[in-house]
């Protein structure tokens, strides 16, 4: 977050000395530097363009919920207004609505805690 008063920030940096060095340039230019708070983490994240979050998503997910993600995607059952409907897509998977059913609910109930995990605390702040 960028005012006239304040910079709100987050650095990832590799090494600590790499974000010592980052702080004292950053004094020197304005003056005053606060630190609000530091996470370690054994690895980076990466772009969100790089394919990374499509491998978490296919080594935490089934091949059964990943072929229902990817046919009722392709037959646009998540597109407004739905190109495609449960039946469709179980019939298009040679399987009951019913286990269709099953195996999205499961699909999404995972992809949501991937997204949510160390997140216990988004409502708090605001």
């Amino acid at each position: 977050m960028l005012t006239p008063e304040c910079f709100n920030g987050v650095a990832t940096v590799a090494e600590w000395d790499d974000f010592q060095r980052l702080a004292d340039k950053l004094q020197e230019q304005f003056g005053e530097f606060e630190l609000l708070s530091v996470n370690q983490v054994e690895t980076t994240g990466a772009p969100l363009g790089s394919g990374q979050l499509g491998r978490v998503v296919r080594n935490e997910l089934s091949q059964d919920q990943l072929n229902v993600l990817q046919t009722a995607h392709e037959l646009g059952y998540f597109e407004t207004p739905r190109r495609a409907s449960a039946d469709d897509i179980a019939t298009e998977l040679d399987i009951a609505q019913s286990t269709l059913s099953e195996r999205l609910r499961l699909a999404e109930n995972q992809l949501f805690d991937l997204i949510f995990s160390g997140d216990q605390d988004v409502n708090e702040g605001g």
